[in-house]
C-alpha cells in the first residue's frame, strides 16, 4: 500500500493511504487528519497503511453490493465462526442466502 503525510497546519497532519481503483478505473484514497507531532502522523499512516491491506477501509472506496459479494465477506464471517455450533453457522448462512435471494443477489455459499 502507498501513502503520504502532508503537513496541514503548525500541529495538523494529513495522512493518506491509496485503497485501489474503482471498476472504472478512478483511484480511491483513505485520509484522515492526525493532531500533534509528525512522529504521530507517522505511527498513524502505519497503523492506517496496515489497515488497507488486510481490507478493513474496503468500504472507504464506493462498491456495488456485488462487488461486496465477490470479496465473499459474508461466507467468510458465516464460515469461520467457530465459536458458534453448527446450527447458528446453519441458521446464518439461510439468512445470508435470504438476503441475497430477496435482493437479487446471485451470491454462492459453499
Amino acid at each position: 500500500m502507498r501513502g503520504h503525510i502532508q503537513q496541514r497546519g503548525r500541529q495538523s497532519w494529513r495522512v493518506k493511504v491509496f485503497v485501489g481503483r474503482d471498476a472504472d478505473g478512478v483511484m480511491w484514497y483513505f485520509e484522515r487528519t492526525v493532531r500533534g507531532t509528525r512522529r504521530d502522523a507517522e505511527r498513524e499512516l502505519a497503523r492506517v497503511v496496515l489497515e488497507v491491506g488486510e481490507g478493513r477501509h474496503a468500504a472507504a472506496a464506493p462498491m456495488s453490493f456485488a462487488e461486496l459479494l465477490d470479496r465473499r465477506a459474508w461466507t467468510i464471517s458465516v464460515e469461520h465462526a467457530d465459536a458458534a455450533g453448527e446450527r447458528t453457522r446453519d441458521d446464518l448462512r439461510a439468512a445470508v442466502r435470504a438476503t441475497f435471494d430477496a435482493l437479487g443477489v446471485d451470491g454462492h455459499l459453499e
